[in-house]
């Protein structure tokens, strides 16, 4: 069980690992990975760890992280950039989480695509 916990811990860094800090994110990787980091934070923080809220946290985010415009578009953003904001958010405690999230404090967690 410790096992099948550490491969699957394991394999939740790997796609922003694979790529260089200075390669650009396509929108659909960004809204992913952003989505993924944020809504895994505010489950942790939140609500002690609970996976069902983090999917559902994660099914509502991207859509909007896209608002209609094509995955394969321009994140404006880079994979450093991707990287930095994550672990700001995993830094934040809930109540902190909210207040960035509601005061805009973590825009640079916001793609800059058209």
């Amino acid at each position: 069980m410790k096992l099948v916990v550490l491969l699957l811990l394991a394999g939740c860094g790997a796609p922003i690992a694979a790529h260089n800090d200075n390669e650009a994110a396509t929108l659909g990787a960004w809204c992913d990975e952003i989505c993924a980091g944020m809504c895994t934070a505010m489950a942790d923080a939140c609500f002690s760890g609970n996976n069902s809220f983090a999917n559902g946290c994660r099914e509502t985010c991207a859509p909007g992280c896209l608002a209609s415009r094509s995955p394969d578009a321009s994140s404006g953003r880079t994979w450093g950039e991707a990287k930095q904001c994550l672990a700001k958010l995993k830094a934040l405690s809930c109540e902190g989480l909210g207040a960035g999230i509601g005061s805009g404090s973590l825009a640079d967690c916001q793609a800059k695509a058209q």
